[in-house]
């Protein structure tokens, strides 16, 4: 995100970080996101019809 776009959302009260801030992650489990992310099936997102 650019500055000038982040600065503007913080002005207008939004707060701007990390996935690990906003879920509270420690450092070991911030490491586990990708590897736990790679085990998700392909079509976990596709939509059924």
């Amino acid at each position: 995100m650019d500055k000038l776009k982040k600065r503007k959302l913080e002005k207008k009260g939004w707060k701007v970080g990390d996935v690990d801030e906003y879920l509270g992650l420690s450092p070991a489990e911030k490491e586990l996101l990708p590897k736990k992310y790679a085990q998700i099936p392909s079509n976990f997102y596709e939509n059924p019809k």
